[in-house]
């Protein structure tokens, strides 16, 4: 239905948001890490370490979007088929009220006669 695409779209703005966050610090940090060549050898694998980090956390929640995705579209699935095994169930029992009520009928007209 209408919530759980609204909950996705929510869920995924916010992962998008913070993939492009992330991205925009590695490129801060690529900049910097040019601009200033007169880095010490220890600022720049510090530079080096932490982008490395952001690309990780950057990956793990692309990794993240896509699991929670897969998980939607399963429960979206199973809450079709649980939907349309309702109505089976609600239309076998309409068509069976159907026919007691015609037994009923018959009873009472047998009952009359």
């Amino acid at each position: 239905g209408a919530l759980p695409r609204a909950s996705e779209a929510e869920a995924h703005a916010e992962m998008a948001a913070r993939i492009v966050a992330l991205e925009a610090q590695i490129e801060l940090s690529h900049a910097a890490s040019s601009k200033n060549r007169a880095f010490s050898s220890h600022e720049r694998a510090a530079t080096e370490a932490r982008i490395a980090g952001l690309e990780l956390q950057v990956g793990e929640l692309e990794e993240l979007e896509q699991d929670h995705r897969a998980k939607s579209w399963e429960l979206q699935k199973q809450l079709r088929d649980t939907a349309a095994g309702t109505r089976r169930l609600e239309l076998m029992c309409a068509m069976k009220d159907g026919t007691i009520e015609k037994m009923e009928k018959r009873l009472a007209e047998r009952e009359i006669s």
